[in-house]
């Protein structure tokens, strides 16, 4: 039995067609890169009364809009009346503040502290949630707190954003 051309052509395309159809089926979806990186910035204790226990803040960085900032809840106006006094009797308001990490970092290898980060194993929508969050805590409104040496200060602000994510972070040490 011979075909003739235009069904023999009508063959090859059907093949061609098909095999095209199976290898764009097997090929792997293409996964858009997560330009977000949320870590948390532990550093060393410093000789001041309000540095002897060390330091902790968020750093957020996002790679597709170039931002690198550090969220610290250990601002204070370290001019106001009484200040030592009244930072031991835990009557200071401490805010929130924005950074960016060049600075944050600047500080304290002046100050010879180190600085260690350790970044939040999350998914994106939990990156999401906390970066929210962190928005949502930096308002003016929402900026100012009264510090508490054991239940709200540097350490336990970071702590209560990041449990106030509906799943567990995992936490991948390393050295900055």
């Amino acid at each position: 039995m011979k075909l003739s051309p235009s069904v023999f052509r009508s063959l090859i395309f059907l093949f061609f067609s098909l095999s095209v159809v199976t290898m764009q089926a097997q090929e792997p979806k293409r996964v858009i890169p997560d330009s977000i990186r949320i870590s948390l910035l532990t550093c060393a204790s410093g000789e001041e009364i309000y540095s002897l226990f060390g330091h902790t803040a968020i750093r957020y960085e996002n790679y597709t809009r170039g931002i690198d900032a550090v969220f610290n809840y250990g601002i204070f106006n370290f001019n106001a009346p009484n200040f030592i006094f009244r930072f031991a009797l835990g009557e200071t308001d401490y805010q929130l503040g924005v950074t960016d990490y060049e600075r944050f970092a600047a500080e304290y290898y002046y100050l010879e502290r180190d600085v260690w980060q350790q970044e939040l194993n999350l998914t994106v929508q939990e990156k999401e949630k906390l970066v929210m969050l962190l928005e949502e805590n930096y308002r003016p409104e929402n900026r100012i707190y009264r510090y508490n040496f054991f239940y709200d200060n540097c350490a336990t602000r970071p702590r209560d954003l990041i449990e106030k994510n509906p799943l567990t972070a995992r936490c991948n040490t390393q050295m900055t």
